[in-house]
Order: structure tokens, then C-alpha cells, then sequence
């Protein structure tokens, strides 16, 4: 598994790969929106306008772990987002309360692994709140780390979701609650 091998330069090639990929799927379903009468904007998977994990999160799909990603019940930390912002009206919205993945904040808040394991020491111990909402990560440390260091995903590595699976972990957390 490449993701073990990090900071490697063979994870930073699959990072990097990914990113391509992913956007050139985005762009392309943009394309294919607009082609038929949509507003469409894609959203590159390295960032852009939004929080891609608050917007993932908010849609249902998985809850954002102590280092700052999305954790999903298909790949826990190990994926990557992008997002299509579109003009069609009728998409389903998810109401963060009724997330079924919130036991994810407490289960991380117990963990730690990422926290302890990052070698940028970017982690907050707790997420803090900045003007723009909460935060998990301090980039002026985890950014150098990822540039510096073929894309570190060290956190990912260490996350127990990247290993188990979501509904085993869920089960334990639940029987020691």
C-alpha cells in the first residue's frame, strides 16, 4: 500500500496523479452541465472557493476527522475532493444533525493518532475558530511539510480509518460508549 510508504516519493506521485485525475473528472462534468443548459463551476481538487470537506461533510458524506479531512465510510481519510457547484435547484440537502457520521468527532477527540503523529506538528489538539468557521490544521506548518516532503500524508497514514473498517470501528467505539 503506497499511502505506508509516506512522505515517499511514490505517494507523492499518486497524490499528484490523483489530483490530476480528479480534475479532469470535475472539469469534464462541468463541461457536460453547461453542455446541457446548467450553470456549472468546477472546483480544482487542490483547493479553490469553499472548505471542500465542510461542503462534503454538510452534504452527508462522511465527517471531518482531527486532521482536518473528510472521513467516509468507502475510503476513510484516503480520498480526495473536489467540488461542482452548479445552478440546478432540486439536489438533496443534508442538515448536520442528522449526519450519521458525527460519532467521528467524538471518536477522534479519544484517538489522537494523527495529532501525536505529525511530523509538521500542523494538528490542533482541538479545532480552533478563525473568521472563517473552524480550523483543524495550522497550514504555515503543514504546508511547508506537504511541499517540502513529497505531500506527506503522514496523518492519513496514521488515521485508523485508513486502516480498519468504518463500520468495525464504528461498532467498538459504540461498545466502549
Amino acid at each position: 500500500d503506497i499511502i505506508q510508504t509516506c512522505p515517499s516519493f511514490e505517494a507523492f506521485k499518486m497524490i499528484m496523479n490523483t489530483y490530476k485525475l480528479l480534475n479532469k473528472a470535475v472539469n469534464k462534468l462541468a463541461d457536460f452541465l453547461r453542455e446541457h443548459n446548467f450553470g456549472a463551476q468546477a472546483g480544482p481538487a487542490l483547493g479553490g472557493v469553499g472548505n471542500y470537506v465542510v461542503l462534503a461533510r454538510n452534504a452527508g458524506l462522511g465527517w471531518t476527522g482531527s486532521h482536518g479531512l473528510l472521513i467516509s465510510p468507502e475510503y476513510g481519510p484516503r480520498q480526495r475532493l473536489a467540488i461542482l457547484a452548479t445552478s440546478i435547484e432540486n439536489l438533496p440537502i443534508n442538515n448536520e444533525e442528522v449526519n450519521p457520521h458525527s460519532w467521528i468527532n467524538d471518536f477522534c477527540q479519544k484517538c489522537g493518532e494523527c495529532i501525536r503523529g505529525c511530523p509538521g506538528n500542523a494538528i490542533y489538539d482541538a479545532p480552533i475558530i478563525k473568521h472563517t468557521g473552524y480550523t483543524h490544521i495550522d497550514n504555515s506548518k503543514c504546508f511547508p511539510q506537504f511541499y517540502n516532503h513529497y505531500g506527506c500524508t503522514v496523518c492519513i497514514k496514521k488515521c485508523f480509518f485508513s486502516d480498519e473498517e468504518y463500520d468495525y470501528l464504528k461498532q467498538k467505539f459504540f461498545e466502549k460508549k
